[in-house]
């Protein structure tokens, strides 16, 4: 029979927190930020989208920049700021500070490539969890009438 406190103690899945590297973020944003067009192009052969990003100024740093890109604008730390401050999320990702915190952070875009392959193999893996809770959601909740598991599965 198990005892109270295990019966008592959160669920450990509760805890964790997804597979992401804060690291590499930073680094990858860095070496945009250096080296736009050959980092940007690594970016792209990689397919790494705002959501490859976890932390969420992460997100909307890749996501201006990617805008940027989009309507072929220069794009460095200088740049990159005024375009967040006319979005208005400027203070969203920490202001001017984080902005050049990440050039600052950044020794060289050399590696950006390997900064890319970790992005990508974590956001991979968020996308795996997220799909294993909807299947266990659905195992749960969504069972329809005269379905079997089998159905179930090819519904997925």
């Amino acid at each position: 029979m198990p005892s109270q406190a295990a019966s008592s103690s959160p669920d450990p899945r509760l805890e964790r927190v997804p597979p992401h590297s804060e690291e590499a973020e930073r680094a990858l944003l860095g070496s945009i930020l250096i080296d736009s067009d050959r980092v940007l192009d690594i970016c792209m052969e990689k397919g790494i989208i705002p959501d490859s990003f976890y932390i969420p100024a992460h997100k909307l740093i890749y996501k201006a920049i990617f805008e940027m890109a989009k309507n072929i604008k220069a794009i460095d730390a200088l740049t990159l700021s005024e375009f967040l401050k006319t979005s208005g999320d400027l203070e969203k990702v920490g202001g001017m500070t984080a902005i050049y915190r990440l050039v600052d952070a950044t020794p060289t875009s050399a590696h950006a490539e390997y900064y890319a392959d970790i992005i990508r193999q974590k956001h991979i893996l968020r996308d795996v969890l997220l799909s294993v809770r909807r299947i266990e959601t659905v195992s749960y909740t969504h069972l329809r009438a005269h379905e079997t598991p089998e159905h179930l599965v090819c519904r997925l």
